[in-house]
């Protein structure tokens, strides 16, 4: 303080000693040595600052500093000490968790062969007589009471088996019937003729009669009405209207009369309403499975001509799924497209109707009829000589018109939301995560004995076995497996696509792989569609299976047709069934099983007629009765527990490399000219370098088969690389004109649906772009297929 402030008030002593640490150095010592201070005299101030008691300022705020860091330093230490404590208890519960998982695991798996034959011997033929019985009991098409029957008798059946039970809703587009009428009439509009469109019971088979059968209809028609002139337009392929063009035959303005078969029934009323015809009839040719080809049920088991075929006209080449919902899941409370929003790109905006043969022959009659002054009219109708677009109706000849009298048509239906469920049965596996995911759907148009109730049944007897090796034989799977039941399929395989893109981003993270079954044993030839790395393990699995007693093979495999290469491989997945979502849009490894084909191979597929006693009448009486269904029940069991037990994934990529080798012999055999572009040898070159990649990840997966050498951490990395392969060929925008397809490899055709279209990115553009080259767009999709195989490949040997 100055001389004019009176100093701070502080203690009189002589003397304040300064706390010292013995750490303190001798100059810090010296620098808090005690300091003197004069005792103050009575009556007089201090006159500056140096006679106040310093050394006490300078205790008072060491004290202070001292007090505030004491406790820091002791957490600091504290803290420190517990951190490497925590580290060391973490490192050696790693340790003893690596120890623990070098063994084999689960321990059930020294005695995987004795399980495997053990798993064979478990299916029973008397089940499948009980399920098909049951579920072909009433009709059970989507949201129907009698859908509700089924998906309460499949519940029960899950419980009773031992599996926990899940069910997953979903309000989407659902259509039905509500009347039709077709007629014909004359050029003074009087009618000549009335179609009978419901199908007539059969002698012997009170199952075709009943009053819950709905009528023959294709669902997501239109409501509307059809007064015009019919042309016969073969199968009503892009190439058949193209023929008609050429002889002068338009279509527009007028009514199409097509045949049922070779590509999907929504491509059908696509190429028809493009253009410009005002409606599509639909019937099935007898020369494609019905009386042209032998004696009709009950006789025979051919496909009587009063039979009717119903069916979907969904425009199922762009998308699968829900109509009002397209790319998100419909569940409770989502936003829905409008129906004219909904028309506008996915379901047909001219009506539609399925009729019988017996119909067909008719309309083709009044097709091929002519008057004397018509005759040599530019409009008369022409007569088809080229034997393909003649079948076997009973009619003197084939013709492709247009016809002189007018057909009528009236279509009412009823297109609004309605409720679906799907229903899972689980078991888990050691690797809760890690899924297996096997599917079949339960809905059917009618009784559905060939689609869906045969593979329904197959599908059921498949989950009691594996239940029972879990519950009753002490084994866990590797992976948990997901026994899938959905509903919608026959409306566009709505129920499966609905939960995968509810839990699109969970399955796309942990499906191991899907494995489908639909119309299940409907023949006797074993049909197999799929990814090429999966042939491998069918084959395998196959061969290990005894074929039904009366076959004339040895084993399953042995009923496995070859291809044309002679080869026993998976064909590649179009679209018809539950897969679509998997595959397409998941880039999930999946396969599609079942038994077709063959002498008495079923023909009554979406008809009254599909009934118990036809499927029944498809085995001669000295067959055993359900021999195909239990091999095929046989055949995915053994898929499922290998996909979901063996240490490896049983996945075989270098025959995938085999296949797009093969895919794009196809593709430069289609378009010549690629063998002028330096891109499509970058394809190529991809492919070679995706075959060593994978030769290199199979040799790996061979030396680490039997778990032994490995952890349980390093055996799960190396099956996450294996499972996310295919994921890796998924095109990150979709096929350009339909995003909802991301495959790479294969997709349905645009122009075919059922069927496959291998490489379907580089074949569109080149056929938007005339096959020109030097198109962007051409070079853009070869230059993107090349790099994402070759990403793969860089992916399997780490070097990406």
């Amino acid at each position: 303080t100055n001389k004019h402030t009176k100093p701070h008030s502080l203690p009189k002593t002589e003397s304040c000693s300064a706390i010292m640490f013995e750490s303190e150095s001798e100059s810090e010592s010296q620098l808090y040595a005690p300091l003197t201070v004069a005792e103050d005299v009575e009556g007089e101030e201090p006159d500056d600052f140096l006679h106040q008691d310093f050394n006490g300022i300078i205790d008072q705020r060491r004290n202070e500093r001292l007090t505030c860091y004491r406790p820091i330093y002791r957490y600091l230490i504290v803290g420190a000490i517990a951190c490497v404590f925590l580290l060391l208890g973490v490192l050696a519960i790693v340790e003893l968790h690596l120890k623990a998982n070098a063994r084999e695991r689960p321990e059930f798996m020294p005695d995987t062969a004795a399980n495997e034959k053990l798993l064979l011997t478990l299916a029973k033929d008397n089940d499948i007589d009980a399920y098909m019985r049951m579920l072909t009991s009433h009709p059970h098409p989507s949201d129907s009471p009698g859908g509700a029957f089924t998906l309460s008798y499949i519940t029960d059946k899950f419980r009773e088996f031992g599996l926990h039970t899940t069910h997953h809703s979903y309000q989407v587009l659902i259509s039905r019937p509500v009347s039709q009428e077709l007629l014909v009439v004359d050029s003074q509009g009087d009618v000549t003729y009335q179609a009978e469109l419901l199908e007539p019971p059969i002698p012997g088979d009170g199952s075709v009669d009943c009053d819950s059968c709905s009528p023959p209809f294709f669902a997501y028609s239109p409501s509307g009405e059809c007064n015009a002139p019919i042309v016969y337009a073969h199968y009503g392929r892009a190439e058949d209207y193209e023929l008609l063009e050429s002889a002068g035959i338009s279509v527009e303005g007028r009514a199409v009369l097509v045949r049922l078969g070779k590509i999907f029934r929504g491509v059908k009323v696509s190429e028809a309403q493009r253009r410009n015809a005002l409606a599509v009839l639909m019937f099935s040719d007898p020369a494609d499975g019905g009386s042209a080809q032998g004696e009709v049920y009950p006789q025979g088991v051919f496909r009587p001509d009063e039979a009717v075929a119903r069916g979907n006209v969904r425009f199922g080449s762009v998308f699968s799924g829900d109509s009002s919902t397209p790319g998100w899941a419909s569940v409770e409370g989502t936003y829905h497209l409008d129906e004219e929003s909904v028309r506008e790109h996915y379901l047909p905006r001219i009506p539609v109707l399925p009729v019988s043969a017996t119909v067909a022959v008719r309309l083709m009659q009044e097709i091929c009829a002519t008057s004397s002054d018509n005759e040599a009219s530019h409009n008369s109708p022409k007569q088809v000589t080229d034997p393909s677009w003649i079948g076997g109706l009973n009619t003197p000849a084939y013709c492709f018109g247009p016809s002189e009298n007018q057909i009528r048509l009236r279509i009412e239906s009823s297109t609004s939301l309605g409720n679906i469920t799907n229903v899972i049965g689980h078991i888990d596996g050691a690797d809760v995560d890690r899924l297996v995911v096997l599917g079949n759907h339960y809905d059917a148009w009618v009784r559905g004995a060939g689609d869906p109730s045969s593979g329904t049944a197959v599908f059921l007897e498949t989950a009691r076995q594996l239940a029972h090796m879990f519950l009753n034989e002490h084994w866990q799977p590797e992976r948990t497996i997901m026994l899938c039941c959905w509903d919608a399929e026959e409306y566009g395989s709505i129920g499966s696509t609905e939960w995968v893109e509810e839990f699109e981003h969970l399955l796309s993270q942990n499906a191991v792989v899907y494995i489908n079954t639909d119309s299940g044993a409907i023949g006797k030839y074993l049909e197999v569609a799929g990814s090429p790395a999966l042939s491998e393990v069918v084959r395998n699995a196959a061969a290990m299976i005894p074929a039904p007693e009366k076959s004339g093979a040895d084993t399953l495999l042995d009923l496995w047709p070859v291809n044309s290469r002679g080869l026993q491989t998976a064909s590649p997945l179009g679209m018809g069934s539950d897969y679509v979502a998997f595959t397409h849009h998941l880039g999930v490894s999946s396969l599609h099983l079942n038994m077709r084909g063959g002498a008495r191979a079923n023909q009554m597929r979406h008809t009254s007629y599909d009934t118990y006693e036809y499927a029944r009448s498809l085995y001669s009486p000295d067959e055993e009765a359900w021999s195909y269904h239990r091999v095929l029940s046989q055949l995915l069991a053994l898929l499922t527990f290998r996909c979901s037990t063996m240490h490896v994934l049983p996945f075989d990529f270098t025959e995938y490399a085999s296949e797009m080798d093969h895919y794009c012999d196809q593709l430069l055999q289609d378009f010549p000219m690629l063998a002028e572009s330096p891109f499509f040898d970058r394809l190529r070159e991809a492919i070679s370098l995706f075959r060593s990649a994978a030769s290199a990840l199979d040799e790996e997966s061979e030396l680490n088969s039997d778990g032994s050498q490995q952890s349980h951490i390093r055996l799960r990395r190396l099956n996450d690389r294996i499972m996310s392969l295919e994921r890796g060929l998924l095109l990150p925008d979709g096929l350009a004109s339909r995003p909802w397809y991301r495959h790479a490899i294969y997709a349905p055709a645009l122009s075919g649906g059922y069927p496959a279209q291998t490489f379907p990115s580089i074949r569109e553009a080149l056929l938007a772009d005339e096959a020109d080259l030097q198109q962007p767009e051409v070079i853009i999709q070869l230059v993107q297929v090349a790099q994402l195989i070759r990403g793969v490949a860089s992916y399997i040997l780490n070097r990406w």
